[in-house]
């Protein structure tokens, strides 16, 4: 099944919404539109009904009928009046465009008894203006014609002196032919309306899609490839609206998603690492505690004069080394829960320290504290803790044979976390090292350590449910930083301040 196209939903949601807006308008203009005729018709029927009368007055005084006829057939004749009478007082049709009409009488409330006679009145009255009714789909307009002095002293009108009123001018305007030009007129407005609806999806349809296709496609093919693995792949942001936000926020995640996966890989390695170096130290660890038992024996066995001594002594020395490996194995290969409780990274720090600063090898070095103050207390293991901080700081002070200077302190890092580091002012860690620098066994100091420190720390750390993270300072130096979670989170002023050294 083909997926529809986002612009193709769109355009259809927006000529659909144009449509409504558009034959609701249609509705109300064709309702105004014919009220507005209707009113002008009648209106037109009564003007011509004041021309009509006009024009016939002389006729009417001389009592001229062939030609008042002849010129009410005409007017019928000439325009889209159909029908016209002249009746009198009485009510009796006098002349008519139909000639069959003449002679006959109107019953008492006909309609056009009205434009003189009030409905709540028996007593006759004059109106100076005629009036109009639509009745079966014609308007019909009634003109009176009103009595002179001239029509009562004549023959034709002696006996009606008892109304200003001699009769009336009945006119009909069908109503068919003026709404069938009006449809028509609807008809093609619609056609318009309908073509200008159609004509303008269609140009949201061409800029939606231009506008939306190709950012909806680098995106379907950015999940595709992230799916399939190639979470280096990076969606161009071109655009600076929602959807340039969209691409930037694939960006991020991809680069999230990478992380994640070679943080994955690297634990799953150190997983396995470590089962196989938990394996092989404790089956390394019985014989070489015989050698050394033994060896320790043969030293003592020896004079100091014996020229075999040293090479006894050498054999001590080697397997005491070969100890330590394999305690530094065990150490990274733990995999058990440490006993984790609330510390003060003040004292945590101080504790390191004061373990250090008499050693011979530091006697070149500056020890320089930076501990914020009202920092919240951390959960951890004060041992394994302490042991990182160590070792940390020994890798700086190697880092700086020179000489020079080391910061130890610790800052907050967010609201539920303490950040612990160490600065120094080395060479810093080159950039094609620094993803390797954690694993077991690497090591760039050419023999003189066995690989294991800075990933035993790192298991430490992810086993308190921290992390490590490695950065070089710009002014020169690297800083190594172990974020550890806090044991409250709010900061406690109150807590004792090591202040700085």
């Amino acid at each position: 099944m083909r997926n529809r196209s986002i612009a193709f939903d769109v355009s259809a949601i927006v000529l659909l919404v144009i449509t409504s807006l558009l034959a609701a308008a249609f509705l109300i203009s064709y309702r105004w539109q014919k009220s507005w005729i209707e009113q002008e018709s009648r209106r037109g029927l009564l003007l011509a009904g004041d021309t009509l009368r006009a024009s016939l007055r002389s006729g009417m005084l001389l009592n001229r009928r062939e030609e008042i006829g002849t010129a009410i057939r005409r007017v019928a004749d000439e325009s889209p009046i159909a029908k016209i009478r002249i009746v009198s007082h009485s009510g009796r049709i006098g002349l008519s465009t139909t000639p069959g009409e003449v002679g006959r009488e109107f019953m008492t409330g006909w309609a056009g008894c009205r434009t003189c006679h009030s409905s709540d009145t028996a007593a006759p009255h004059a109106r100076r203006t005629g009036r109009t009714m639509i009745d079966k789909q014609r308007i019909r307009s009634f003109t009176p014609i009103f009595a002179e002095a001239g029509c009562r002293s004549g023959r034709c009108h002696q006996g009606e002196v008892r109304s200003s009123v001699l009769g009336l001018i009945d006119m009909s305007l069908p109503l068919a032919p003026v709404e069938a030009t009006l449809n028509q007129i609807h008809r093609n407005v619609l056609l318009l309306f309908a073509g200008v609806a159609l004509a303008g999806s269609c140009l949201i349809f061409l800029f939606l899609s231009r506008r939306l296709r190709r950012p909806l496609r680098e995106l379907v093919s950015g999940m595709r490839r992230v799916s399939g693995g190639d979470l280096d792949y990076r969606i161009p942001e071109k655009q600076t609206d929602e959807l340039g936000v969209l691409a930037a926020s694939f960006n991020r995640m991809s680069e999230r998603l990478g992380s994640l996966r070679e943080s994955l890989i690297r634990n799953e390695r150190l997983i396995s690492m470590g089962k196989l170096a938990a394996g092989v130290a404790h089956e390394i660890n019985n014989p070489l505690t015989g050698i050394l038992s033994y060896a320790e024996d043969l030293v003592e066995g020896t004079a100091e004069s014996d020229p075999r001594r040293a090479d006894y002594e050498i054999i001590v020395r080697e397997a005491i080394r070969c100890r330590t490996i394999i305690r530094n194995l065990l150490d990274f290969a733990g995999d058990g829960k440490p006993r984790r409780v609330p510390l003060h990274p003040g004292k945590l720090i101080e504790q390191s320290l004061a373990l250090l600063t008499r050693r011979k090898d530091f006697a070149g070095i500056s020890l320089v504290r930076e501990i914020e103050p009202g920092l919240p207390e951390v959960i951890g293991n004060p041992v394994q803790i302490q042991q990182v901080l160590i070792n940390l700081i020994v890798n700086a002070r190697q880092a700086m044979p020179q000489g020079g200077k080391i910061t130890v302190g610790a800052i907050a890092r967010g609201l539920n976390s303490v950040s612990l580091f160490v600065r120094d002012q080395g060479p810093g860690v080159p950039a094609d090292i620094r993803e390797r620098i954690f694993e077991p066994f690497f090591s760039t100091k050419d023999g003189y350590s066995d690989g294991l420190g800075l990933a035993v720390c790192l298991g430490i750390v992810e086993r308190l449910g921290g992390r490590i993270e490695q950065e070089n300072v710009p002014q020169g130096g690297a800083i190594f930083s172990v974020i550890l979670p806090a044991a409250a989170g709010e900061r406690d002023d109150d807590q004792e301040n090591p202040g700085r050294g």
